[in-house]
């Protein structure tokens, strides 16, 4: 879904719950658009590693060829960083 009148959008992903696991919060991905995903990395890479996180996922290529990386908070959100897609 895209908003009217810019570029933002909202990726609505399928979600089925399996037997026995609890329902999923509300939010449990989203995305970020950076002007350099290398970058982005590098920076929480160093973050992350500094205050004892997990590094980010190695550098990707999305669905729309922008590269990507991505990370999960503490809460267990998954936030990607994704360069604006080359026209």
């Amino acid at each position: 879904m895209q908003v009217p009148n810019g570029a933002d959008y909202l990726e609505l992903q399928p979600y089925e719950r399996k037997e026995g696991q609890p329902a999923a919060r509300g939010v449990s991905e989203y995305c970020l658009e950076v002007a350099d995903a290398a970058k982005t990395a590098e920076l929480l890479t160093t973050r992350a590693k500094a205050l004892g996180f997990s590094p980010p996922a190695p550098l990707g290529v999305a669905a729309n060829g922008a590269r990507q990386t991505s990370c999960v908070d503490p809460d267990g959100t998954r936030v990607v960083f994704r360069e604006k897609a080359k026209p």
